[in-house]
C-alpha cells in the first residue's frame, strides 16, 4: 500500500472525544506535580566540569592529547592560505562570535590571559597549551598578589617555574602590548562585568621572580 492509499483509508479525521471522568485537578489530588519541586530543579544547573572522580584520568589523557595534536611551530609560514594577519583577525572574530551567540567559555578558553595568546601564533606555537595555561595563571596571581609559582603547583603540574619562564616572558610582553594590538575582541571581551573588567588591570612593568 503506497503512501497516499495509506492516508486515505484512515478516514475522516474526527477530535478526540471528551474523557469519561474528567481528571481531578485540585491542589490535593496525587496527579498534580510538585510545581516548586520541578522549578527548583530546573534552576540548578549542573557544572559540567565538575567531576572529582576523574580528576586524574582527565588530566593524564589531556596531557597526553597536547603532545599528540601540538600543531607543527612554523605551519603558518609553510602554508600559503593564510598570513599570521589573516589568522588574527579571524581569532578576534571567534572571540565575537562567542560573546555574541553567548557560547560555553570552554567552546573557546577559560581563562584571561590564556586568551591573549591565540591572537599570534608566534610565538605560542613552541609552548604547549599546560605551559602556557600554567604562566597565565601565574601571571594573573603576580599581578594581583605578587605571589610566585607555589610549591603545591610544582608537585601538581610537574612544571618548576624556570620550565614555564620563556612562555611567562612571551605572555607578559604580550600583556604589555595588548591595548595596542590592532585587534581588541579579547580585551573588550574581559572589560565586562561578567568578568569582573580584568583587562582593565595594568600589567605589572617588570617580574620580580627569577
Amino acid at each position: 500500500m503506497g503512501l497516499r492509499e495509506a492516508v486515505c483509508a484512515l478516514g475522516e479525521r474526527r477530535p478526540l472525544a471528551p474523557l469519561g471522568n474528567s481528571m481531578d485537578l485540585s491542589f490535593d489530588s496525587p496527579s498534580i506535580m510538585d510545581i516548586s519541586i520541578t522549578s527548583e530543579t530546573e534552576e540548578k544547573t549542573p557544572n559540567v566540569n565538575n567531576v572529582p572522580d576523574y580528576i586524574s584520568e582527565i588530566h593524564t589523557y589531556l596531557r597526553e592529547m597536547e603532545v599528540k595534536c601540538k600543531p607543527k611551530i612554523g605551519y603558518m609560514r609553510k602554508q600559503p592560505d593564510i598570513t599570521n594577519s589573516m589568522r588574527a583577525i579571524l581569532v578576534d572574530w571567534l572571540v565575537e562570535v562567542g560573546e555574541e551567540y553567548k557560547l560555553q567559555n570552554e567552546t573557546l578558553h577559560l581563562a584571561y590571559l590564556g586568551e591573549l595568546s591565540l591572537i599570534d601564533a608566534d610565538p605560542y606555537l613552541k609552548y604547549l597549551p599546560s605551559v602556557i595555561a600554567a604562566a597565565a595563571f601565574l601571571l594573573a596571581d603576580y599581578t594581583l598578589t605578587g605571589r610566585t609559582w607555589p610549591e603545591s603547583l610544582c608537585k601538581v603540574t610537574g612544571y618548576t617555574l624556570e620550565d614555564i619562564k620563556p612562555c611567562l616572558m612571551d605572555l607578559h610582553n604580550t600583556y604589555l602590548k595588548a591595548a595596542q594590538h590592532t585587534q581588541q575582541s579579547i580585551r573588550e571581551k574581559y572589560k565586562s562585568t561578567k568578568y569582573h573588567e580584568v583587562s582593565l588591570i595594568d600589567p605589572p612593568e617588570t617580574l620580580n621572580l627569577f
